[in-house]
């Protein structure tokens, strides 16, 4: 298994302007983040240890952290491709000609709804949905590429179609569906706007035909199983671990953001080490599942998203009762 990290997610600050809720993070969680210097530190390390994976700057809100576009910079001088995942509030002409400036590879503007009403209170902000899009046509104007996020829930999820097509008319690179996991604030959402295993199953096919009706980048986050419906061969199943990690505010280490069970802490070890050494990475790249996921033909491909087995169970190895595929071969 090739045990480089192809991405790895850094988030910058807890703090954030928007109440959105099903944040995978806690509400009011105090953190000390790292220092600039700390960071820096950080990011050296990835290079050395890494070459040049994706590195994604998420919050919070990581337009709120004032050295933000100096770390993009410095990453930018040592060789990381880096991304911004904002929610697009904040971004305007100035910040855009920075985040340009500074060598950003890539931004991604979150959206929960094409109607203006329903994103605005999922974002808890009223006005949020209309800045996004100002926000996306500045983008476009100043030449960076960026992508849009969008999370389902079963309240949203006929609106993939109208998405992929307001992504395209924004000029969007890409849209990426995060299929929602149980964590932080989501585990307050009632279980009637999460999706089971046949709803999932259903807007994976969608995406799956969007991905060939449209010519921009569309595909599903956080749905390993899609790997049994694609023929891309850059769609890899769950990355926990294996080929992604998750950098929390105050610099704990994480298999993702969506499965928090901690692998190492960066004011101890060094990145490397903890990506090499750690005894939960060393277990989920065993790949010993349990439940459906066991006996899935998928096994190796697809591997069940982790961080929903622990959301759902408590027990990262369990199977993903999420996935029919899965629950279908333990009948």
């Amino acid at each position: 298994m090739d045990l480089t990290p192809r991405i790895i997610f850094w988030e910058t600050t807890r703090a954030c302007n928007l109440h959105c809720h099903y944040c995978r993070m806690q509400k009011n969680a105090p953190v000390m983040e790292l220092t600039t210097g700390e960071a820096k530190k950080t990011i050296e390390g990835i290079a050395e240890a890494f070459g040049a994976p994706i590195l994604v700057l998420s919050g919070g809100e990581p337009l709120l952290r004032k050295d933000i576009y100096e770390l993009i910079a410095f990453a930018k001088r040592i060789g990381l491709p880096t991304a911004v995942a904002t929610n697009g509030v904040l971004l305007d002409e100035n910040v855009a000609m920075r985040l340009k400036e500074s060598g950003v590879s890539r931004v991604s503007i979150s959206l929960d709804s094409v109607n203006e009403r329903s994103h605005d209170l999922a974002r808890g902000l009223a006005g949020a949905f209309k800045r996004s899009q100002v926000a996306a046509g500045i983008l476009k104007e100043k030449g960076i590429p960026f992508q849009i996020n969008f999370t389902i829930t079963k309240e949203n999820q006929h609106e993939l179609r109208p998405v992929a097509k307001l992504a395209i008319s924004l000029g969007a690179e890409a849209v990426h569906y995060f299929v929602l996991v149980p964590v932080g604030c989501g585990k307050e959402i009632p279980a009637s706007s999460m999706l089971d295993a046949d709803g999932i199953e259903g807007v994976l096919a969608v995406i799956k035909a969007l991905s060939r009706e449209f010519t921009i980048e569309i595909r599903p986050t956080c749905a390993p199983q899609y790997v049994r419906l694609t023929n891309d061969q850059r769609y890899r199943g769950c990355l926990a671990g294996t080929s992604t990690m998750f950098i929390s505010a105050e610099g704990d280490i994480y298999p993702c953001g969506y499965f928090p069970v901690q692998a190492g802490s960066l004011r101890v070890l060094p990145i490397k080490d903890i990506w090499r050494d750690s005894s939960l990475f060393q277990t989920l790249r065993k790949n010993d599942l349990k439940g459906g996921c066991a006996v899935c033909d998928w096994k190796n491909a697809c591997r069940g998203c982790r961080a929903r087995a622990y959301g759902m169970t408590g027990d990262y190895l369990a199977g993903d009762t999420t996935c029919a595929h899965a629950r279908a071969v333990t009948v």
